[in-house]
């Protein structure tokens, strides 16, 4: 009976196998980034799709097709670029998503709302916004030879190592949404030209209060937003040296903290930033192995940074948004006191003092002296 059970099982298994709900990749139209506008009555969707078999081949033809397609919703205009396009269109390839500054007046909640809802769109694709038209964003080429898209992805991690942006997410749209206390940034996009063509570049970092757009700060104010949030990976600090010359400092690490402080109806905020860095280039004649010398650039690099934080303040501060996350820690550490000011937090936040202390750290000068590299702190 036991034989005769297993063989009945294995028999069921042998015409019941298989990927009942699989689609073949020559079935699909791969969307590996939207652009959205709107221009008063609809939304206008420009859809880049990747063709595999080009890309595979290389042979140095466009690997991308561009359909347009609008509708009174973006679920709407997605569902109609169906009469564009012979193939399903598959959304779990969708790299990046790039909304207009047209598109932004409606509100970012009830344009990712739909992106939150299929299941086929993940929740790391990455978010931005264009001061352009994203038909002509989408247009623009990337230095590299690739589709847009992947341009974009790839344009968003190379900042990891330049810090002149704050990249953002899906997931990080709907948390800041949906939590009270930090608003969104993401990065901004637009194009340059050079020899006669436009390519793509960011130009700094959009900015939000709730869902709305407020504006944007450039590639300068965004590497301090990025000291005040915790966010910096990497980059280059350049000083000023004796005789209009010039230094250039790695950042290797850097570590941002903040403390809330209340004091009966007093609220303000201490901001520690700590940053270590190596010398890696300079244009002027010093000796950086000098104690004297070395003090005075670890202090030159501490005011550099707490130069460019406070500009960053200023500037969103300026925007009433608050992307640090400074009413996130209020409400953490003081609920009582941030559900008193939570209604008012954003015009609050423009008088609410705020220290801005730097620890600045240099390990090693880099230098080189025949074969032999010095590498070590000069402590």
């Amino acid at each position: 009976m036991k034989k005769l059970l297993i063989a009945l099982f294995c028999l069921i298994l042998t015409f019941t196998s298989g990927c009942w709900s699989s689609y073949e990749i020559e079935e699909l139209a791969l969307a590996s980034a939207v652009g959205v506008d709107y221009d008063g009555t609809k939304y206008n969707l420009t859809i880049q799709i990747i063709k595999p078999e080009i890309v595979a081949e290389k042979t140095g033809t466009d690997p991308v097709t561009t359909i347009y397609s609008s509708g009174a919703t973006m679920f709407d205009a997605i569902r109609n670029a169906l009469s564009y396009s012979p193939k399903r269109l598959y959304w779990g390839y969708l790299q990046t998503m790039i909304f207009s500054e047209r598109a932004l007046e409606k509100g970012l909640a009830c344009l990712i709302d739909f992106l939150s809802r299929n299941f086929e769109i993940r929740p790391i694709i990455w978010i931005a916004v264009t001061e352009k038209d994203p038909e002509e964003l989408l247009k623009a080429k990337v230095s590299q030879d690739v589709p847009s898209g992947e341009g974009i992805n790839a344009m968003i991690e190379s900042q990891k190592g330049l810090s002149k942006c704050v990249h953002s997410m899906l997931t990080q749209a709907l948390i800041c949404l949906g939590n009270e206390g930090r608003d969104f940034a993401c990065a901004l996009f637009g194009t340059t030209k050079m020899e006669d063509e436009e390519f793509m570049e960011i130009k700094g970092t959009a900015l939000f209060r709730g869902e709305q757009y407020v504006g944007s700060i450039d590639t300068l104010e965004s590497r301090g937003l990025l000291w005040l949030m915790d966010r910096i990976k990497s980059g280059i600090i350049v000083l000023k040296a004796p005789q209009d010359e010039k230094l250039a400092l790695e950042i290797l690490s850097s570590k941002t903290k903040i403390k809330t402080k209340v004091d009966g109806d007093k609220i303000g905020f201490e901001v520690t930033i700590e940053v270590v860095s190596n010398l890696a280039e300079q244009t002027a004649n010093l000796n950086p192995a000098h104690p004297d010398q070395w003090k005075e650039l670890a202090e030159k690099q501490a005011q550099h940074v707490k130069d460019e934080a406070e500009k960053a303040l200023r500037a969103i501060r300026n925007l009433g948004t608050d992307p640090v996350g400074f009413g996130k820690l209020l409400r953490a550490y003081h609920p009582k006191v941030w559900y008193q000011v939570r209604d008012h937090w954003h015009d609050l936040l423009k008088t609410v003092p705020i220290a801005i202390n730097v620890k600045s750290k240099l390990k090693s000068t880099g230098m080189i002296l025949g074969d032999v590299a010095i590498y070590g702190s000069l402590e």
